[in-house]
């Protein structure tokens, strides 16, 4: 079921369509920002109670989340709040921002498991810290949750993502970011 929502989305993203929010296509940048448009369509299809971002930079993905599925929570954390994420984020009061970073014992205390639909993987790109992100926010993903990962081409490391996690259905997702992007089902 989520692999045909998955589907759909990055057809969709992939025609590169405006989505008729002036806020959002304001965030947009051509021809990097193809993922933006994919995690808005497939969050307002799965629309998940819990979606959560490790790592938010400016938050402009944040915002996609955020506006695509107004009664779910938005859960973004980052140890830095760049000052551009309040201008990105304002028009949406579903967003809850921790300041802090992704490997929080006590943060990922306050997170039911089982609790989270979606979770974008976005903060250190390095191999070993991605693998302990997901090892760290597995049990607080539903079953037939979504982990998804920018820059799968950011270097070696980064390309032994996918191959390395421990899920049966994972797969890239060309033309969506140009540093490479993809997904795992947990």
């Amino acid at each position: 079921m989520n692999k045909n929502l998955i589907n759909v989305a990055y057809q969709k993203a992939l025609i590169g369509n405006e989505l008729n929010n002036e806020h959002l296509d304001s965030l947009f940048i051509q021809d990097s920002c193809a993922y933006l448009h994919f995690i808005y369509y497939l969050v307002q299809s799965l629309k998940p109670a819990i979606s959560v971002e490790l790592g938010v930079c400016t938050g402009r993905c944040t915002a996609h989340m955020a506006a695509s599925n107004p009664a779910g929570k938005v859960i973004a954390i980052d140890p830095e709040q760049h000052g551009a994420f309040k201008t990105n984020t304002k028009p949406y009061h579903n967003i809850e921002f921790y300041l802090t970073r992704s490997d929080d014992l006590a943060l990922l205390s306050r997170i039911k498991n089982n609790s989270i639909g979606l979770c974008f993987v976005d903060s250190v790109h390095a191999l070993d810290y991605v693998m302990k992100e997901v090892s760290l926010w597995t049990p607080k993903m539903k079953p037939g949750g979504i982990f998804l990962f920018d820059d799968l081409d950011f270097d070696d490391g980064m390309r032994k993502v996918l191959s390395s996690l421990p899920f049966e259905v994972k797969e890239n997702l060309p033309g969506l970011h140009y540093k490479g992007f993809g997904y795992a089902i947990v």
